[in-house]
């Protein structure tokens, strides 16, 4: 169990993704899941062992659940630990066997060769695509990878904007956030590229969306900004000429000044998923 002391924050930060999520959902042009869409993908006509990287608090794996015959395992990776018990929880209901691990991708040479029938990674390749040969190595022959990622292209409105206000607060130009870097390391753009030297087949499926916000949102993109800001609030772009809260003040006067101007905010939301199969 985590300390008392910390349950109700680490379940604050579970809760806040959760209603992102639910945001996302929302306002999408695209009623299509994407996690169920991508699960849609698998067949198994027997037990398997998932392992889900970068798992949070297991929205992937609860889409994936449904596809999985009685007996499989499902272990989660991720190195933030208030993600255990909602990952667990999930499991345990479903009446299959679980485990989570509290590391770093690149902690991945701790699992053994050939363990997984089935490796998902929801929005977390990017991070860590050096990693694809750990899990080349611990898919078995016949395994399978599932990934979910970005567009190059998302959230470019959001970045555009931020690009203009830290612009006029700082004076600084032609900024790149790390999270834009991280993006395009792993996208939609160059996903098949990347993955086919490593799979004998290799698929795509486009997932196209936007978030569509109107004047009556307002409260729902405010809180979905910031939380996205938050996410990117460790990047190198703040320092001592821009202060986290100042930005903040900043940028969402400008979002709401837009918003109740144009009566209309819209993100590119466009995402896809791959799979590849039997690792080469």
């Amino acid at each position: 169990m985590l300390a008392n002391t910390k349950t109700s924050e680490y379940f604050a930060q579970v809760k806040r993704h959760q209603r992102v999520g639910d945001f996302i959902v929302a306002h999408s042009t695209n009623s299509s899941n994407i996690y169920e869409e991508a699960s849609s993908l698998l067949s198994f006509h027997e037990p398997i062992t998932l392992l889900d990287i970068g798992c949070g608090y297991g929205n992937f794996t609860k889409a994936l659940i449904p596809k999985l015959k009685p007996g499989s395992t499902c272990h989660g990776l991720d190195c933030r630990i208030n993600f255990i018990e909602p990952f667990t929880e999930i499991v345990k209901a479903a009446g299959l066997r679980g485990k989570f691990f509290a590391i770093e991708a690149e902690r991945m040479n701790l699992l053994a060769s050939h363990s997984y029938d089935l490796v998902a990674a929801a929005f977390s390749l990017y991070f860590f695509p050096h990693q694809l040969n750990e899990i080349k190595r611990i898919l078995k022959p016949n395994g399978i990878l599932l990934a979910i990622t970005h567009s190059n292209q998302g959230l470019n409105e959001f970045f555009d904007d931020l690009r203009g206000v830290i612009k006029s607060i700082a004076g600084r130009e032609n900024i790149i956030f790390d999270i834009e870097r991280k993006v395009a390391s792993f996208c939609e753009e160059n996903c098949l590229e990347f993955l086919r030297p490593h799979f004998e087949i290799v698929r795509m499926n486009e997932h196209p969306n936007q978030l569509v916000f109107n004047r009556d949102d307002m409260e729902d993109l405010l809180y979905y900004l910031d939380f996205r800001l938050d996410v990117m609030s460790e990047e190198e772009f703040l320092g001592d000429d821009l202060e986290l809260n100042i930005l903040k003040h900043e940028f969402f006067n400008h979002i709401r000044k837009r918003l109740r101007t144009k009566g209309i905010y819209t993100l590119n939301k466009e995402d896809a998923i791959f799979i590849g199969k039997h690792p080469k």
